[in-house]
């Protein structure tokens, strides 16, 4: 292949899409590209969402899906320098997306945008969904994810805090911010582990994995994943002081908690709130599990298939009732 043989290759497709008479073509020239491609290449994620334009008009919604979601999930390889990804036709696309393949739909809430076009988001719930299925299904699985502390926080002092966010904290070094509060809330059911695992977000949208330790136990393990599930639930607003940034076993950042008295919970209108977007409107209980609370078909129908909401649905209902 010589040097600027890929981009030649784009472009060539790109001509073929501008030519309506020629849709068999351009499917062809753009999966001969894909083939060849490096998964880092810039244009990959272009390349999908053509696709995904093609059977969108085409009225093809399986592949139509399909191809949208490898474009985001393509956008996770590309380098800090082309990101936020551009492709003209995106937002279109989002939207489509949404509303079960319709272009012509209601306007998609910036929420529900937003959290379509973070794979890391996806990628976290749904790992975090994994663990508790795992947990819930056998009580006696002790995972042990993180490695002895380096560091431990000055004792707690709720008073002349200055406020942090995720992004403030180098993901590189362990290091406890001692003096600092971050606040957040929580966007998916917790689990317990050696600790009380969750995952939060921040006023900027950053999100990352929390682990709760030395949470008081009911005598029963049982009883104690239950009270994780309860507690640590989506939409509930944390503030966590003295955050400890680390990495754990699994080479992944995660903020330790070291205690109670670190971390403060207010449930106010968590369950006025939807599970998947946030929102807070008129909401209604999954119906299975009456944990899930849902502002739309829309947002059900993509946390029941797309994170995995019916893997946790039967272990959220039997673990509720404890």
């Amino acid at each position: 292949m010589y040097p600027n043989s890929l981009r030649f290759m784009y472009f060539h497709a790109i001509a073929l899409c501008m030519q309506d008479e020629l849709p068999e073509e351009c499917i062809k020239a753009l999966d001969d590209f894909l083939a060849l491609a490096p998964k880092d290449h810039d244009k990959v994620p272009a390349c999908y969402y053509r696709k995904a334009t093609y059977y969108l008009s085409k009225e093809d919604n399986n592949n139509f899906y399909a191809f949208f979601k490898k474009g985001l999930e393509a956008e996770r390889d590309q380098l800090p320098c082309f990101l936020p990804y551009q492709f003209p036709m995106k937002d279109m696309l989002m939207k489509a997306y949404i509303h079960g393949g319709m272009a012509e739909g209601p306007s998609a809430s910036r929420q529900l945008k937003n959290i379509l076009s973070d794979p890391m988001r996806k990628l976290m719930i749904t790992e975090n969904r994994g663990f508790l299925m795992n947990i819930c299904a056998d009580p006696t699985l002790l995972v042990n994810t993180v490695s002895k502390p380096l560091n431990s926080p000055k004792p707690p002092k709720w008073t002349s805090l200055k406020p942090i966010m995720i992004k403030d904290m180098d993901p590189t070094i362990d290091k406890v911010y001692d003096g600092y509060v971050l606040d957040a809330k929580i966007i998916d059911f917790g689990m317990l582990i050696k600790s009380s695992a969750t995952i939060i977000q921040d006023e900027n949208g950053d999100i990352q994995r929390i682990a709760v330790y030395k949470w008081p136990s009911k005598g029963n393990r049982k009883k104690d994943i239950a009270e994780a599930i309860k507690v640590f639930r989506p939409n509930v607003k944390v503030s966590i002081i003295s955050p400890y940034m680390r990495m754990s076993r699994d080479g992944k950042n995660i903020i330790r908690v070291e205690g109670p008295k670190y971390i403060k919970l207010d449930d106010t209108f968590a369950d006025e709130k939807c599970t998947f977007c946030g929102k807070q409107t008129k909401v209604l209980a999954c119906s299975a599990c009456n944990m899930a609370r849902y502002c739309s078909k829309e947002c059900q129908k993509i946390d029941w298939i797309e994170f995995n909401h019916k893997g946790i649905c039967k272990h959220l209902k039997s673990y509720s009732a404890l």
